[in-house]
């Protein structure tokens, strides 16, 4: 897979996992919704500062964005894992 194609993987994976619209990443990123679209398709190349608008509204290290998919989904459970963890020490 290109870098082009893994980033916008890694984008379409947090945008289902997080529940929200490509409409309103878009609009946080900057860019029109059809850029946005051509970007996610992997095919134009995202810009350092839309990714880090990314990686800022998701609180993710942008970093996380150039990783693998499976990175991302590692990244995701423990991030699950420390909030449980969290609750349980709150309820206990």
């Amino acid at each position: 897979m290109n870098s082009k194609a893994n980033i916008a993987q890694n984008v379409r994976t947090l945008v289902r996992e997080r529940s929200i619209t490509n409409i309103d990443l878009a609009a946080h990123v900057g860019v029109s919704e059809p850029v946005f679209y051509k970007r996610l398709k992997g095919e134009s190349k995202w810009k350092l500062d839309e990714l880090d608008a990314i990686a800022d509204y998701f609180g993710v290290p942008t970093s996380l964005l150039l990783s693998s998919t499976a990175d991302v989904y590692r990244y995701l459970a423990e991030q699950v894992e420390q909030l449980s963890l969290c609750l349980t020490e709150v309820a206990a």
